[in-house]
C-alpha cells in the first residue's frame, strides 16, 4: 500500500488535532503525522491479515464527531473561539461542552444581538431580557425538571415569533453565532422535530435522507436535531 494511503487510513483513529478552519500546510513529519501514519500501518495489517477493518476504524463515526473527541480537553470555551467554527462543528461542540459554558455562550450571542439593533422595540428587548434569564441559566441545561425546561423554552419562542416573526426568532435563540453563509446539507441532522425553526413552507421531516442525530438544535439548543427542514 501507498504512504498516502496508509496516512488516509491512520487518520480514522488519529484524526485532526488542529482547527478545522487551520489551513498552512506542514512540511515536515511530527508526532502528530507519525501517529497518523502507524495507526495506517495497523490498520492495512489488519486489512492484510484478516480482511477486516479494525473497530475504530469501522465505527462510522463522522469526522466532525472525531474532531470533537480528539480535541474534547481543548475545546472552544468563548463565544469567538466557537463561532469561528462551522454550524456542523458547533453543534457537536457544544453537545460536549459544560452547562456553565453553554449558558455562558448563549448569553454572549444574546448580548450581540442587542448591541446589534439599535431600533429594538420594547417588546423585542424583552424577549432578549427573557432569553438572557432562560438561557444564561446553567440548570437549563443540566435540569432537574426537563418537562418544566422545555415548557419554559415554548413560551420563549412563541414570545419571539411574536416580536420578532418567525426567522428573526430563529436567528435570535435557534442560531449560536452567525449562520452559515454557504452551508450545505451533511450527513447530520440540523433540525429538531419537536421545536423546528424550518422557514416557510418547509418542514422538519424527521431523519430525512437518513441524517445522524445530533444535539444543538431548537431554542437554546436544548434539543436533538432528528431532521432536515424540506
Amino acid at each position: 500500500m501507498s504512504m498516502r494511503v496508509i496516512g488516509a487510513l491512520g487518520r480514522l483513529r488519529y484524526p485532526d488535532i488542529d482547527p478545522p478552519q487551520a489551513t498552512a500546510a506542514r512540511a515536515t513529519i511530527n508526532r502528530k503525522s507519525f501517529l497518523r501514519y502507524g495507526a495506517g500501518a495497523a490498520v492495512a495489517a489488519g486489512l492484510l491479515a484478516t480482511g477486516n477493518i479494525p473497530a475504530f476504524a469501522a465505527s462510522g463515526q463522522s469526522p466532525v464527531r472525531q474532531w470533537v473527541e480528539a480535541n474534547r480537553n481543548r475545546l472552544p470555551q468563548t463565544y469567538d473561539e466557537f463561532v469561528a467554527h462551522s454550524m456542523p462543528y458547533r453543534r457537536a461542540i457544544f453537545s460536549a461542552l459544560e452547562p456553565r459554558v453553554k449558558s455562558q455562550l448563549w448569553v454572549t450571542h444574546l448580548a450581540r444581538s442587542r448591541d446589534a439593533r439599535a431600533d429594538l422595540t420594547t417588546q423585542q428587548r424583552e424577549v432578549i431580557n427573557r432569553a438572557v434569564a432562560i438561557l444564561g441559566s446553567e440548570t437549563t441545561y443540566a435540569p432537574a425538571d426537563p418537562t418544566a425546561v422545555k415548557t419554559e423554552l415554548a413560551a420563549l419562542k412563541e414570545a419571539a415569533v411574536a416580536a420578532y416573526g418567525r426567522q428573526d426568532a430563529g436567528a435570535l435563540l435557534a442560531t449560536l453565532g452567525p449562520a452559515d453563509v454557504a452551508a450545505s446539507p451533511g450527513p447530520d441532522c440540523a433540525c429538531a422535530d419537536q421545536d423546528p425553526y424550518c422557514d416557510d413552507p418547509h418542514i422538519c421531516k424527521y431523519k430525512l435522507h437518513d441524517c445522524n442525530f445530533v444535539g444543538g438544535c431548537g431554542t437554546g439548543w436544548v434539543y436533538v436535531c432528528n431532521g432536515l427542514c424540506e
